[in-house]
């Protein structure tokens, strides 16, 4: 959106987390005071009229993930943000939690099939996306991200590789790299905690699941994922996945 403000020598991205760069709106009540760009975690039926309304301008893009690497990485994820006056939070006890629907943002199927329906139903207003995508062809995601929310590449920006040079850019191991998210910049949390600029970046990959369920967890979530994406149209599966 911004590709013809900045170069990579003064990117706020260099200097700024990507939480700073695209705000959340889940901390603000002043929907006027945001940029043109946002991010959000609440559920489609929670957004705000302005935004998921048919006869809105603004285009809503989502990304889901793969249940099992959305566990385990809400798993890592949960235990960096909680209060040091508890335990940490076991993988058994925090997959029991998972599948009964219990997340910071409510059930992760209901989450995932609302912005699918909405897709379905508002085509040119909801774009889902498949994180498994964006890894594997992040050019061509691109290419029809830029599209859909009216910043198109256009024929010499595709032949002087700018599509590539964003893909570097705001690759997971280039974003690593940069100081600022190395330093201990704290920003509080949901829960009331601080935590560095850091502790939001992991691993990223894809699949890493498979270093921490086990085969009988896998095929709970599996089930749970057949049945409630049944009927939908909605395919998050592989069988080479278990």
């Amino acid at each position: 959106m911004n590709r013809t403000l900045y170069d990579y020598s003064t990117h706020p991205l260099l200097t700024s987390s990507p939480h700073d760069c695209v705000p959340s709106i889940e901390f603000s009540n002043n929907l006027c005071a945001f940029p043109s760009l946002v991010c959000a975690h609440v559920p489609f039926p929670l957004l705000p009229e302005c935004i998921k309304s048919d006869s809105s301008s603004c285009p809503i893009v989502y990304v889901c993930r793969d249940p099992k690497d959305v566990f385990v990485s809400l798993w890592h994820f949960t235990n960096k943000v909680r209060v040091k006056e508890l335990p940490p939070l076991g993988i058994e006890e925090a997959f029991d939690l998972f599948c009964r629907g219990i997340s910071p943002f409510g059930s992760y199927w209901d989450h995932v099939l609302a912005y699918w329906n909405a897709s379905v139903l508002m085509p040119n207003k909801v774009l889902f996306l498949r994180y498994e995508d964006m890894k594997a062809q992040p050019i061509a995601i691109l290419k029809r991200l830029g599209e859909f929310i009216g910043c198109a590449f256009s024929y010499d920006e595709e032949n002087d590789g700018v599509i590539q040079k964003i893909v570097d850019f705001c690759s997971f191991d280039n974003l690593t790299s940069f100081q600022v998210n190395q330093t201990p910049t704290q920003r509080t949390t949901m829960s009331g905690t601080n935590m560095a600029n850091n502790m939001f970046f992991r691993k990223g990959k894809v699949g890493d699941y498979k270093n921490y369920m086990t085969q009988e967890m896998i095929m709970r979530l599996k089930e749970i994922t057949e049945m409630s994406f049944k009927g939908s149209g909605l395919q998050l599966w592989s069988d080479a996945d278990a």
